[in-house]
């Protein structure tokens, strides 16, 4: 069984030179496994923007044009792996590693990926072509969706695929970080960066901050229940305490809500599964009486709760981040 995804709790999950990288808070690097793909990762070229996906209590990442599903197996030490999911039609590279990141996103709840021309939307694990002719780059964070047109704009998109302009900036045509709500453009000299708050929807201009660079940024990122991304000081100081407030709030509800999706997705797959091996195995016809029917759901209810038990040091630090915002 699948357990809930755990890189909003303790870790980050990030491809690179042909491996999965596992970062803990400690900032140690575990190699996963060799990962062989015709993508080749040599695409990765600035890793920060690369960034995971969760959507309905699943972990995606895109590698290439293909989008994998983080698997991590319960039991008594949790081991990793992928799961292919489906190819974005229609993703031409031309060389270009810009065309490997930034094609997936959560909206409604559910995953999203786009070839740079058309947006699908995964369903029953098929790409279902919901919008076109509007492409480019896609950002997400909680249940809020943004789409980048280089020296274009920046615009919101809606739950019916409509979008609202957020910001005209013709000037901005590079991007060095994408992540816990925080997106940050650059203008082409890097002198001027554009910082955009994700929750709120507003933006703070910056002259001469170097540090706010593709190439420099990693300076003030760290690995953390958002991702990676910026350190707490770097994001108060761009965005002040209150954005940092706001997040955990809003981040610790949406976790919950992930977290009930996946039980709930997850318990529906057991009973099916238990059906299905009753159907297999089954030689003569019986009816199933209601004390079997009730173990069988005990069974799984005993089962979910093993999975829920991690979660008891999440629950403390809602507990604890609630209490610090109220006073």
């Amino acid at each position: 069984m699948n357990a809930f995804p755990s890189f909003v709790e303790d870790c980050y999950y990030q491809f690179k030179d042909n491996s999965l990288i596992k970062f803990d808070y400690n900032n140690t690097q575990q190699n996963i496994s060799p990962f062989n793909h015709p993508d080749y990762s040599s695409y990765l070229r600035y890793n920060q923007l690369h960034q995971p996906v969760l959507a309905n209590g699943h972990r995606y990442l895109q590698f290439g044009a293909s989008i994998y599903e983080v698997l991590e197996e319960s039991g008594e030490f949790n081991t990793l792996s992928l799961r292919f999911v489906a190819k974005i039609p229609g993703l031409q590279s031309n060389n270009n590693w810009s065309a490997y990141h930034s094609k997936l996103f959560a909206l409604n709840s559910e995953l999203h990926f786009t070839n740079g021309e058309e947006v699908f939307v995964l369903q029953n694990e098929h790409p279902v072509r919901v919008k076109s002719k509007i492409g480019s780059f896609y950002y997400s964070f909680l249940d809020i969706a943004l789409r980048w047109s280089p020296k274009q704009a920046v615009y919101q998109v809606m739950n019916n695929y409509d979008e609202r302009l957020v910001l005209d900036i013709q000037d901005a045509s590079c991007i060095s970080h994408c992540s816990g709500g925080i997106i940050i453009l650059h203008s082409v000299e890097w002198e001027t960066a554009y910082v955009i708050n994700m929750i709120t929807l507003q933006i703070k201009k910056f002259e001469g901050r170097p540090e706010l660079k593709q190439k420099n940024i990693h300076s003030i990122m760290e690995i953390n229940k958002f991702g990676y991304c910026l350190t707490e000081a770097a994001t108060e100081d761009l965005l002040g305490i209150e954005f940092v407030q706001q997040r955990e709030f809003l981040w610790s509800q949406h976790f919950q809500e992930q977290k009930e999706a996946f039980k709930i997705i997850n318990f529906n797959e057991l009973l099916n599964n238990n059906e299905n091996e009753e159907e297999e195995n089954e030689e003569e016809p019986e009816k199933e009486t209601v004390d079997q029917k009730i173990d069988k759901i005990e069974g799984v209810l005993k089962e979910m709760k093993k999975q829920m038990n991690r979660f008891e040091k999440q629950q403390d630090l809602i507990v604890e981040l609630l209490s610090r915002i109220s006073k």
